[in-house]
């Protein structure tokens, strides 16, 4: 299993200078999602996708909004920033 997990990376938010930072949300309780985009996938589902996690833990990546409020209200998303120190 191992080998065929090798193959595949997800290019995520990157907090380098030059890096992309993708698209991040919250919501109370816990429940964050994120978009990835997946290539060299072992099932072949790359291309852009919304992450679900929950409390850091990865639950399930939708391609929907009409997906993702299986687990919550979208009304309850808010942007996620970063507070950088002075």
């Amino acid at each position: 299993m191992l080998s065929s997990c090798a193959n595949w990376r997800i290019c995520a938010a990157d907090l380098r200078k030059d890096g992309v930072v993708g698209d991040r949300y919250r919501v109370a309780g816990g429940w964050s999602v994120e978009v990835v985009c997946l290539t060299a996938t072992p099932d072949h589902h790359d291309g852009e996708w919304i992450r679900v996690r929950f409390c850091g833990f990865h639950v399930a990546d939708v391609r929907s909004a009409a997906e993702l409020e299986r687990w919550f209200p979208l009304t309850s998303l808010e942007p996620e920033t970063l507070a950088l120190a002075a």
